[in-house]
């Protein structure tokens, strides 16, 4: 009976021990494919992030094609006049004029993916926002001394802009995206550009930024920045 009692009794121990070592490894597979599944879904925000400023490229260089001018670009978000007005112009009263619009660019707007974004920035007037701006001018694309149309996305997770910059061929910092030293504020487009020539510049710091069309940059608060040029200028 002692025998038995004492066979039943190591069973369960080499039971226990078996449990363990599975539950350990089941742990690490699950860390390990979680580091995967995050660096993925990493590389798909920004495919999408990507995606979306290549249609409102092609949606502006269309509308060009048919006759709009620069200035008459509206991209408004929603109706017009009122909603949300960050970028109302005279020009957005005509349908053709509206990137948002079946009548003028053809394609919808969306907001940001909030997955790919900071949610510590989340209530800033920008965030999840595809910010239009006109106030600055890179280096190495279009004229030195005209500001180009951007299209704008802050408050990028870091996972997400240096996904983007694999994605575009733009080379990263160790373990981090290069820090690019601007603090000058955006100016939303409404119609205009800043004056020539342009004060303040993007991509001129000497860290791999120079004449690249689109890339993720930290900014020298911190946060991170996705840029592209849909008009050089």
């Amino acid at each position: 009976m002692r025998v038995e009692k004492g066979n039943v009794l190591f069973i369960i121990l080499i039971a226990v021990a078996l449990f363990g070592a599975l539950s350990y490894a089941v742990t690490q597979g699950m860390r390990s494919g979680g580091s995967d599944i995050s660096k993925d879904q990493a590389g798909l925000y920004a495919d999408e992030i990507l995606d979306y400023a290549k249609s409102v490229e092609i949606a502006i260089q269309r509308m060009m094609a048919r006759g709009v001018s620069e200035n008459d670009l509206c991209f408004d978000i929603d109706q017009y006049p009122g909603g949300n007005a960050a970028f109302e112009h005279v020009s957005c009263a005509d349908t053709k004029n509206r990137v948002y619009h079946p009548n003028g660019g053809g394609i919808y707007y969306k907001s940001i993916n909030i997955k790919a974004l900071d949610s510590a920035y989340s209530a800033n007037s920008t965030y999840a926002l595809p910010y239009i701006q006109s106030g600055y001018q890179m280096v190495g694309i279009g004229n030195e001394s005209l500001p180009e149309l951007l299209l704008q996305i802050n408050f990028i997770t870091k996972d997400v802009c240096m996904a983007i910059n694999r994605s575009v061929g733009v080379s990263n910092d160790d373990g981090d995206v290069f820090e690019e030293d601007n603090t000058a504020a955006s100016i939303a487009f409404v119609g205009n550009f800043a004056a020539a020539p342009v004060a303040d510049t993007l991509n001129d710091d000497g860290v791999g930024y120079e004449g690249k069309p689109v890339y993720c940059r930290k900014s020298s608060s911190g946060t991170y920045q996705f840029v592209k040029v849909l008009i050089a200028r």
